[in-house]
Formats: C-alpha cells, sequence, structure tokens
C-alpha cells in the first residue's frame, strides 16, 4: 500500500512511522504536517490509504480526503 498520513503535529507524526514500522503491507509512507503538500503530491502520486488529522489549520481533514 502507498500511505500518505497528513498531521501538522510533528509528534503524531513520528508517532504514526514508529507504530506502522513493521506493517509489512506499507509499501511507501509518506507524511505532510500540511493539507496542501498532500494533495500536491498526490498530484502526481498514487494514493491508496490516507490518514487524516480532522482539524487542521489550512483544510479540514473531511475536505481533504474528497480532494483526494
Amino acid at each position: 500500500m502507498r500511505v500518505v498520513y497528513v498531521d501538522e503535529e510533528k509528534p503524531a507524526i513520528d508517532n504514526f512511522r514508529l507504530t506502522t514500522a513493521n506493517f509489512s503491507e506499507i509499501r511507501t509512507l509518506h507524511t505532510f504536517q500540511s493539507g496542501k503538500e498532500a494533495l500536491d503530491f498526490a498530484k502526481e502520486n498514487p494514493v491508496d490509504v490516507a490518514f487524516l488529522d480532522m482539524e487542521m489549520p489550512e483544510i479540514h481533514g473531511l475536505e481533504l480526503a474528497r480532494k483526494l
């Protein structure tokens, strides 16, 4: 799976990386602190699964999910 994780808080990103480090199903993991960065990435790269924070400054997680 190609996974995207978006959260503006770096500790949450670090925790997600540690939690999923041994998941063999995850082929690639890309993390972003900005919904805009995640959208820009997804325009050029396929994403199978997205884990999104709901309350983010630039774009709400549900809106980001719709756009992804």
